[in-house]
């Protein structure tokens, strides 16, 4: 989905900084996939806290990526995308 980025920026620089990542899906992501920007950047949030290394386990972390992508279900901007397996 993010074209032109090597593994490192993606890894790194691109994912940690929000004002970055939104820059960097909007005009990356593909007009179909733009939607899920939302829901990629709660992921980022949950799995990246405060774009930082983790200080200790988030036994939690599971569950709340389960509920973010359950609300994304929900969500008719989302739902309408159409999966195939590749």
């Amino acid at each position: 989905m993010i074209r032109g980025l090597t593994w490192a920026e993606i890894k790194k620089g691109q994912v940690s900084p929000e004002g970055d990542f939104l820059r960097t899906a909007e005009d990356n992501f593909t007009s179909y996939h733009q939607p899920l920007i939302t829901r990629v950047n709660r992921l980022r949030k949950a799995v990246i806290p405060n774009g930082g290394r983790w200080k200790n386990e988030d036994a939690g972390l599971y569950s709340r990526m389960k509920e973010i992508l359950r609300k994304g279900r929900k969500d008719p901007k989302v739902a309408d995308i159409q999966y195939t397996s590749i």
